[in-house]
């Protein structure tokens, strides 16, 4: 009786640590991806216009501040690089979808993950027709290792008091 007291307790006590890795890992990622899409619109915020006569768009990089492990990478709606970040080589090697949304990436042996995201900047907004509009396609990844430390102490957490309850309540 006190065997099966304790099987039941004890696959009790994995199921919570499932769905808490479960849990973790929906919640922490998916604020992640907010965090990506707002460092993404902060990069689609530095195009500016280039003030030429071709009514071109242009990155401001001297506004822009991004942590030093974030890539980034902006391309102009006519296919010309406008920036990237300088401890990135681009996109060119990679098979990067065309769709907007997020995707799993390795750079350097670490993994990221990317936001494509395609947006628009409108130039020249006060001329006669509300301006010229310009789209903008970003590329943003941030590394994921900071969210798997944060999701693997929270299920250390549980397992912790999962194995305290075990403890208490033992036979």
């Amino acid at each position: 009786l006190i065997a099966a007291v304790l099987a039941v307790e004890f696959l009790s006590a994995v199921l919570v640590l499932l769905l808490a890795w479960g849990y973790e890992r929906h919640t922490h990622f998916r604020a992640f991806d907010v965090m990506l899409r707002g460092r993404a619109d902060s990069v689609l915020g530095a195009v500016q216009d280039a003030e030429d006569v071709g009514d071109n768009v242009m990155l401001d990089l001297p506004d822009l501040h991004v942590p030093a492990d974030d890539v980034y990478e902006v391309w102009d709606g006519r296919g010309h690089l406008l920036g990237r970040s300088s401890n990135w080589q681009g996109s060119a090697a990679m098979a990067v979808p065309q769709q907007n949304g997020m995707f799993a990436i390795i750079l350097n042996h670490r993994h990221y993950r990317m936001l494509r995201l395609r947006g628009s900047r409108i130039v020249d907004p006060g001329e006669p027709g509300g301006g010229k509009l310009r789209p903008v396609t970003i590329l943003y990844a941030a590394p994921t290792a900071p969210v798997w430390h944060a999701i693997r102490g929270a299920v250390e957490f549980y397992a912790s008091g999962s194995l305290l309850l075990l403890i208490i309540t033992g036979p």
